[in-house]
């Protein structure tokens, strides 16, 4: 039963790698995004004349960093819900692991989280 278990992490860690994938590919937008919010916009030289930049660019500017921080939330939030359903799948996989044979056997956790079998 455990080899089962043990399967079906495995697959649905396969499972899991695009999604990861994507996660990078919306991360790389929002580090764009944060890029070009920070860039301040340029007037530019029209002939022999400057014309200065646009209220809409400025706006322009605005609306990346909006979306940047937005895009951010969202994701931190996506990280957060992945990590946790590895988290869980990892339990599941241990759990049995863990079920003492001897009822006289108890379970301790030890300073780095990790749970380890005794004999009182």
């Amino acid at each position: 039963m455990d080899d089962d278990k043990y399967f079906e992490y495995l697959v649905s860690i396969g499972a899991m790698r695009p999604e990861e994938a994507q996660m990078a590919r919306q991360q790389a937008q929002v580090d764009v995004m944060r890029d070009r919010s920070a860039m301040s916009p340029e007037g530019q030289m029209v002939g022999k004349h400057y014309v200065a930049p646009s209220f809409t660019q400025y706006a322009g500017q605005l609306l990346n960093a909006y979306g940047a921080r937005k895009g951010q939330k969202q994701l931190e939030e996506k990280y957060q819900d992945f990590n946790a359903r590895q988290e869980a799948m990892l339990r599941a996989l241990r759990k049995p692991r863990n079920m003492a044979a001897n009822p006289m056997e108890e379970e301790e956790e030890d300073f780095m989280g990790i749970r380890s079998m005794y004999m009182p």
